[in-house]
């Protein structure tokens, strides 16, 4: 249970400066979907040791069940941040599959929430404040650094376009 273990690790990753760090990414450039991100800053966060880059290709299946392992991108940072990349992962990799539903990425991602909400219930309440802005800033952040959007303008304005949305409430 990486979030309530209790660790605390210089890395700081808050909403605002995860915001910050986003901008970085778009080289100076200012898209639209950075200042929705920073409305959409949560008021409140609990901090607790994360991951930084929760996703499949982090897990490692072993005798003794499923083992995080990759924490260069380790960091104090609300709950929220890793469920919700999580999430965002999945939706992506449908995406980029041209699967015809990609809802089926979002489900992935509410099933792991849901998971996650279950085993530790009392970040129940911020989960739901801050899946947006958590969803959002995670689409970004793969648009912006995944190498195959790089190459692919077209996926990637439809990335930060989900991104927006659900910054908007239209998802």
């Amino acid at each position: 249970d990486l979030h309530r273990s209790g660790v605390v690790v210089p890395q700081l990753r808050s909403a605002p400066r995860l915001v910050a760090s986003l901008e970085r990414k778009f080289r100076g450039d200012r898209h639209p979907v950075l200042d929705a991100l920073a409305a959409a800053v949560p008021d409140h966060e609990q901090l607790a040791v994360a991951h930084g880059d929760c996703s499949p290709r982090n897990v490692v299946v072993t005798a003794r069940g499923p083992v995080l392992i990759d924490f260069d991108r380790l960091q104090m940072a609300g709950a929220g941040r890793d469920v919700q990349y999580m999430a965002a992962w999945a939706w992506v990799t449908d995406v980029l599959a041209g699967r015809t539903s990609v809802s089926a990425g979002w489900d992935l991602g509410d099933r792991f929430e849901a998971a996650y909400a279950a085993h530790r219930p009392e970040a129940r309440a911020e989960l739901d404040a801050t899946r947006r802005f958590h969803r959002a800033s995670g689409l970004v952040r793969i648009a912006m650094s995944w190498s195959s959007l790089k190459r692919d303008a077209a996926a990637r304005e439809r990335v930060i376009q989900e991104a927006t949305d659900w910054l908007h409430g239209r998802r």
